[in-house]
């Protein structure tokens, strides 16, 4: 992905990087290792870089240095002291986690607090296997009854396995729950280890919301195949009543993910949604389809527009402060809406 993509990725927080992996197939993700934690690496102390874009002098330059080489990373050293000022909590292991990629800090966290959701959350996301994942699911129902991303991700497992009636169970009891993966709070410990770390206020802001992937969340995409093949099956067996409710759980699971407030959110809402259009394929159904593809231009046209002002001198910093507080707040839509209305002349 180039460093250009990435800046959207920042301003949009998480909208561009959707588009594009909504466009090619989800691959795999990788295996969590159940061997203990490994001993962290040598500490690398060499001096940070004179290029190194923290030290751009405002964040328009911050911007264009991202632009051109893409957001600067924290060294093992900034990792190691922000995890040992917060006592190598289940929050400072994932945000280290987050950060490297290093899976040792998300074992490590796993060892010290095995019931954690958070932890449980993240460790979901690392695991190919549909009934390893399924493990961890289980798990995750005593620490988080409540949460409907555990049913949806439980279906996604079970049509993996190519267990079809325990699918739609699953997704029968997300009826009416909160999809919650916790991107807010994991974005806010991240921007603490880039204060630690001695980025600017606002760089920091900046760089751990472009961090955010909601993986879990694009990974309910996947449950759009499992349903339609399901559907397929209960119409050729002549079982509309099947269909419908099918129907049913797919559009109210659209209606939670929407709740979301990310763009990712809403794009994956759009996904579950438009399939079940699609097949019912009447006029309201496509007059709905035409609105959610006008909603999403909108969205991608303020956000580029979001972006060429990054870059500029010509919105005040303590305006992009509350811009990214907005946006983890009350979702990158309306923080995009509050910048544009507050500055219709730019």
């Amino acid at each position: 992905m180039s460093a250009r993509n990435n800046l959207y990725i920042a301003a949009a927080i998480l909208l561009l990087v959707a588009l594009g992996i909504f466009l090619k197939p989800s691959a795999p993700s990788p295996t969590v290792s159940t061997v203990p934690a490994e001993r962290s690496r040598p500490v690398n102390r060499a001096p940070k870089p004179a290029s190194d874009p923290r030290h751009a002098k405002d964040f328009g330059a911050f911007v264009k240095h991202s632009t051109q080489s893409g957001f600067p990373k924290l060294t093992r050293q900034e990792i190691d002291d922000y995890l040992q000022a917060r006592s190598r909590s289940a929050s400072a292991l994932l945000a280290a986690f987050r950060l490297s990629n290093d899976d040792a800090f998300l074992r490590e966290a796993r060892e010290k607090f095995p019931h954690d959701t958070q932890v449980l959350l993240a460790s979901i996301g690392r695991v190919g296997d549909p009934a390893k994942r399924l493990e961890f699911l289980e798990s995750l129902k005593h620490s988080d009854p409540e949460n409907g991303i555990v049913d949806a991700l439980s279906a996604r497992a079970f049509f993996d396995l190519g267990k079809n009636d325990e699918a739609l169970a699953a997704l029968s009891q997300s009826a009416g729950k909160p999809i919650r993966d916790y991107t807010v709070l994991s974005c806010q410990n991240d921007e603490e280890a880039y204060l630690a770390a001695g980025f600017p206020p606002l760089q920091a802001k900046m760089t751990a919301l472009f961090q955010s992937t909601k993986p879990l969340v694009i990974q309910m995409r996947n449950l759009v195949d499992g349903m339609k093949k399901q559907r397929e099956i209960a119409g050729l067996a002549g079982d509309d009543a099947a269909v419908q409710s099918s129907r049913d759980l797919q559009l109210q699971l659209a209606g939670e993910v929407q709740q979301g407030g990310f763009m990712v959110d809403s794009l994956v809402a759009s996904v579950l949604e438009s399939k079940v259009l699609k097949e019912i394929d009447t006029p309201e159904a496509r007059a709905r389809i035409e609105e959610m593809a006008l909603q999403k231009n909108s969205m991608v046209e303020a956000s580029k527009r979001v972006t060429a002002l990054m870059e500029t001198s010509a919105v005040p910093e303590n305006d992009w402060l509350l811009y990214f507080d907005r946006a983890k707040i009350f979702g990158e839509k309306a923080a995009n809406d509050w910048l544009l209305e507050k500055h219709p002349e730019l």
